[in-house]
């Protein structure tokens, strides 16, 4: 049975009322228009991104327009739709209509559950390298789900830009991938350059999918003539909510708000054996720079959404899992926009001026 977002709606009450949105609205800068933008930076999570997907339907439903977006692994996908301006109802429905287990192939060859696949990293390196494999899964199936989810729209970052107007015409998306091959993070598309792409012919669905591609649970991707290993930009800022900060003091048009996944119980790492140090690294250079950087840079725009117990790798989520996810999503961006959100408080934070 597919799931339906609009059901999920209905049954929780998932809703903004006109005093609510009238509320909302009075905090934030109104552009030419008369409407409230704001530039959004979704972080990874993987298959917990369907949390991003109620706090989109929020910020619709208040009338909030996106101008800017960008994200990293499973993050980049809601900026994507966003970028290429997908109707909401559309977006819900090509998402939410998503078998996850679809995007797996080669499973019964590792015969081990998706969800706790990169729970013994050792196992799974020794599969490989037995199989002279470099990731559990090709992302071919990622890549023509995008496609999908995009088609009809724009699918080139230039197409982006160009379809938009007014406000949106400094739409763009921006996406972070981790060069292994140099060892560097890479924003795309402004780092295509670098390896002789021409951003004018670059799929979105193509930089997704590289952002997307969890090291050895997806098969890395490629780029430029030396074949440099792309994977996942997570593994570099999970949550790049500095993407679109200009330099300096300058008072920015609109403000950015970063959507952040955050698990419900997350306890101290237990580490008592090699293998546990090693996750634990891995985990600590994922995190630990974003972690500083929102120390002192949040700005009061973070939305925190606290997630149900469900692993990024969970492909096969059950229909009460996508609901609470969801739910997580509207009602903890609902709450940020009633309950923190301050515009004169966040420019103050950031050292500028409430007036022009």
């Amino acid at each position: 049975m597919r799931w339906n977002p609009a059901e999920v709606r209905s049954a929780r009450e998932l809703r903004v009322t006109p005093a609510e949105k009238r509320r909302i609205v009075e905090k934030f800068p109104l552009a030419a228009d008369c409407r409230p933008y704001v530039d959004a930076v979704f972080s990874g999570g993987g298959v917990r991104c369907l949390a991003f997907l109620g706090a989109m339907r929020c910020l619709d439903d208040v009338g909030i327009r996106v101008r800017k977006a960008g994200g990293t692994s499973a993050g980049s996908v809601c900026a994507a739709a966003i970028a290429a301006q997908l109707p909401m109802d559309l977006a819900e429905k090509r998402i939410g209509a998503l078998d996850f287990e679809t995007l797996l192939t080669n499973g019964g060859r590792f015969g081990s559950d998706p969800a706790r696949a990169l729970d013994n990293i050792a196992c799974l390196l020794l599969t490989l390298e037995v199989s002279r494999s470099t990731g559990r899964h090709p992302t071919a199936p990622l890549r023509r789900w995008v496609h999908e989810l995009l088609r009809g729209h724009p699918d080139t970052f230039p197409q982006l830009r160009a379809t938009s107007a007014g406000w949106h015409a400094e739409r763009e998306l921006r996406v972070v991938v981790s060069d292994i091959s140099a060892g560097e993070m890479r924003i795309l598309p402004d780092d295509l350059h670098l390896y002789g792409e021409d951003a004018a012919e670059f799929s979105v669905a193509e930089a997704v999918t590289l952002s997307m591609s969890i090291p050895l649970f997806f098969e890395p991707g490629a780029l430029g003539p030396d074949r440099n290993t792309i994977v996942d930009g997570g593994i570099l800022s999970n949550f790049p909510v500095w993407i679109f900060d200009q330099t300096g003091c300058e008072r920015p048009r609109c403000p950015t708000l970063g959507f952040q996944l955050h698990a419900a119980h997350v306890p101290p790492r237990q580490v008592t054996t090699a293998l546990d140090m090693v996750s634990a690294i891995v985990q600590t250079m994922r995190d630990a720079g974003d972690l500083h950087y929102l120390k002192h840079n949040d700005y009061g725009r973070i939305v925190s959404i606290q997630c149900p117990d469900v692993s990024a790798t969970n492909f096969a989520l059950s229909a009460a899992d996508k609901d609470e996810l969801y739910a997580a999503g509207y009602e903890c961006t609902k709450r940020f926009l009633l309950d923190v959100w301050d515009w004169d408080a966040h420019l103050a934070a950031r050292g500028v001026r409430s007036r022009a």
